[in-house]
């Protein structure tokens, strides 16, 4: 056990052993009997405040504590267990996790609005792009101004994953928000949507569950985030984390779907 994570734990007053998680990219995180601990990089102030907007929603799990010192961030434990892209070819698991969304997006800004645009201009700079992202840029940019000029902006999660959802199998858990942003709906849904290699058939379930959502939007959103994906994927490589997945294939698969669509 590293000293910080037993700072926390004699801070919090527990003995039962703390069992590592798997997953995520900002926080090494660990259950430990009926909390989850996250040890972030920084204080968890801004990760903390998005973490109790999403928490009022009833869309994800209540804070317990915030440790700023040890830069601890500590949430209830929720039964469920995570999802895989398989599962949410499940009509029934995509219905509760549009209802969860949904429920989400009801939640408090966080004063922190979607930039795609700076975000690509950063992308633009960096090496090992495949061949062919370059030049569509200014083409993605023209969409993503077009879909930001007139969207009203919701509490968005922001990194929804399969891995970052967890089913009890009356209500999907939203957990790992520290990417939570202010933005369009359909930015969220199409997250889900693309990076889980899923079909029309579903994107008509999910968008039908939510109540209702624009199909066409979410398609747009899509192609974007696909896109942005693909150079967020290399330079991950660059700066590698410990996680279960190999970015580049995500990255290839996510490029796939963007350039046929360019």
């Amino acid at each position: 056990m590293s000293p910080r994570l037993g700072a926390v734990l004699a801070r919090l007053d527990v003995t039962a052993d703390p069992v590592p998680l798997a997953g995520g990219t900002n926080a090494t995180t660990y259950r430990v009997g009926g909390l989850v601990v996250r040890l972030l990089r920084g204080d968890g102030a801004v990760e903390a405040d998005r973490a109790r907007k999403a928490a009022v929603t009833g869309a994800a799990p209540p804070v317990y504590t915030h440790l700023p010192e040890l830069g601890a961030l500590v949430v209830e434990h929720v039964a469920g267990r995570p999802l895989t892209d398989t599962d949410l070819r499940d009509p029934d698991v995509l219905r509760r996790t549009a209802a969860s969304l949904r429920r989400l997006h009801g939640g408090g800004l966080t004063g922190r609005v979607l930039d795609l645009r700076s975000a690509l201009d950063s992308y633009a700079r960096a090496p090992g792009q495949p061949a062919g992202w370059a030049e569509h840029l200014p083409q993605v940019r023209a969409r993503v101004d077009a879909l930001t000029i007139d969207a009203a902006p919701v509490l968005c999660h922001g990194d929804l994953v399969a891995a970052n959802l967890l089913d009890d199998g009356q209500r999907v858990w939203l957990v790992d928000l520290d990417d939570a942003v202010d933005a369009d709906p359909a930015y969220d849904v199409a997250n889900l949507w693309v990076q889980a290699g899923l079909d029309d058939t579903h994107l008509a379930t999910l968008c039908t569950a939510y109540g209702p959502l624009d199909v066409e939007r979410v398609r747009r959103w899509a192609l974007v985030v696909a896109y942005t994906w693909t150079a967020w994927s290399r330079l991950r490589v660059l700066d590698p984390v410990p996680v279960d997945y190999d970015p580049l294939a995500f990255g290839d698969r996510l490029w796939g779907y963007a350039r046929q669509r360019l």
